[in-house]
């Protein structure tokens, strides 16, 4: 584990995540460019600006500003991951090079005792072939983590610079109840709000197209228009569905993985002490010790993997139900449901239009 540079919380990353992301960045300007051309069109109403062309001008800048709030959750779920990874890149070279000193000291202990006579030759190389695989074992783990900062590094525009990691992640199981899991996300995904509006906004059209004021062509229009919001509502709760279901799966999938990898850690290391006590004792050879410490070094690695893997898949749920504002409040700003539908705010009513 890096131990020299910067101190790097998670919340720290993210933030700087969302000031570096070129995604955000584009969003952003996209959201300025509508809102000029939005504001452009309310001074040229009834000169050279229609009611209509107001509206969708409007639309155009509020769709904007949904994109900039879905790109900022993204966003933070992406570095939240990164982050995640670099830690357990790290603790996977701890436990790599403590496996590797086992390796090495058990070759040492092979070699003395064939210079006595006590292990054959082929025992002496299979301890030596374990060294070796180790020894691979751990660059492999150097070159994942030096991927992995270099991946957060990159989503958070930090350069060259070395962070020591502050936050660390503990198996903390998240209680998940499909039906509430559903409810929830239904009420607060920004896609399923942002429909609803689209479909009052709407609504609201064909209320102000349904008079003898406005061409019936208008009407028609609207009823279109309406039925369109409407599908995309739908589309957008079947989206979401699916995704909250997926998200659950890969949770519970993920929650059982560790539950099994930590009950594996823990059989590895008896069987390893059982195995050296074997070995003491002339019970077995030292080909059943190097098998018992391999499998401890896989089965620590495993459980690690999966401890970090699960607050991933932790993340992605909570993201998945519309509850990632709450998890960063200060960086991620107010949901969309605080924006109430205003279609027609700024529109002239068809009897008061010239």
């Amino acid at each position: 584990m890096a131990t020299d540079g910067a101190q790097l919380t998670l919340e720290d990353a993210i933030r700087r995540g969302l000031e570096s992301s070129i995604a955000m960045q584009r969003a952003q300007l996209e959201a300025e460019l509508l809102e000029l051309e939005y504001r452009q069109a309310q001074v040229n109403a009834r000169a050279t600006v229609t009611p209509l062309q107001l509206e969708e001008a409007k639309q155009a800048y509020e769709n904007a500003l949904y994109m900039v709030s879905l790109q900022r959750v993204q966003t933070a779920l992406s570095v939240e991951a990164a982050y995640y990874s670099v830690l357990k890149a790290e603790r996977t070279v701890d436990l790599r090079a403590s496996a590797l000193d086992r390796a090495a000291q058990q070759v040492e202990v092979a070699a003395m005792r064939h210079s006595m006579g006590q292990i054959t030759d082929v025992q002496l190389a299979e301890a030596e072939q374990r060294l070796m695989a180790a020894e691979l074992a751990y660059k492999q783990a150097l070159n994942a983590q030096l991927l992995a900062r270099l991946r957060l590094n990159q989503l958070i525009g930090a350069g060259d610079e070395v962070f020591v990691l502050t936050d660390d992640v503990v198996f903390e199981p998240e209680p998940v109840n499909l039906e509430e899991a559903l409810a929830t996300a239904e009420e607060r995904r920004f896609e399923i709000i942002r429909a609803k509006q689209q479909v009052a906004k709407a609504q609201q059209g064909v209320v102000l197209a349904d008079n003898v004021y406005t061409p019936r062509v208008e009407l028609e229009r609207a009823l279109i228009l309406a039925r369109q919001a409407e599908l995309a509502l739908e589309q957008a709760y079947q989206q979401v569905r699916s995704e909250v279901f997926d998200a659950v799966m890969r949770l519970e999938e993920a929650g059982i993985r560790s539950e099994l990898a930590a009950g594996r850690l823990e059989l590895a290391a008896s069987n390893l002490s059982l195995a050296e006590l074997r070995y003491q004792n002339g019970l077995n050879t030292l080909l059943d010790v190097l098998e018992a410490e391999a499998e401890l070094a896989e089965a620590e690695v495993e459980a690690v993997t999966a401890a970090y893997d699960y607050n991933v898949a932790r993340a992605q749920y909570l993201s998945s139900i519309g509850m990632g504002f709450e998890r960063w409040p200060d960086l991620l700003g107010s949901p969309l449901e605080e924006l109430e539908p205003t279609w027609g705010e700024s529109v002239p009513s068809a009897e008061g239009a010239e």
